[in-house]
């Protein structure tokens, strides 16, 4: 398997979703947010990444890509190996084996979070089910008026 390959799951799972691919990206346009799935190659291997959020339309990017972030991976050790392992294309998996388990872990990781998250208010609910906030940045707390 090669980044072609991996963009070709990409394609399957979010084109019919709606979403347009502009480069290594993949974007959804709502009124509110702006959902966002980018692809990225590490600098130390043949290993990707796929990135993915959200951006607040009434908000200004400074220099940010994405108001909201995410990496996909699982907080769960042995989940977060397979991801990791899925994803670098020196791995040998037969190309079929990996695109199953791929789309599966898109599906459960972005997919499902895209689909709950459509407007502002929905995205606050879904940041303000996290252990901590960390990760949000100023503007995004101070847009949504969280105290830090």
């Amino acid at each position: 398997m090669d980044k072609k390959d991996l963009v070709n799951i990409i394609n399957e799972l979010f084109l019919p979703l709606g979403f347009k691919k502009k480069g290594n990206c993949w974007v959804l346009n709502g009124n509110e947010i702006t959902k966002m799935v980018t692809l990225q190659k590490s600098n130390f291997g043949n290993q990707y990444y796929v990135n993915y959020g959200y951006i607040i339309n009434s908000l200004p990017l400074y220099n940010e890509f994405m108001h909201v972030f995410f990496r996909l991976g699982s907080i769960d050790d042995v989940q977060n190996v397979i991801i990791n392992e899925l994803l670098d294309m020196d791995n040998y998996f037969p190309i079929e084996k990996r695109a199953k388990e791929l789309k599966q872990i898109i599906w459960r990781y972005i997919i499902s979070d895209f689909q709950i998250v459509n407007t502002e208010k929905e995205l606050l609910n879904e940041l303000m089910k996290r252990e901590h906030l960390n990760s949000v940045s100023l503007a995004v707390k101070k847009h949504f008026q969280i105290q830090c």
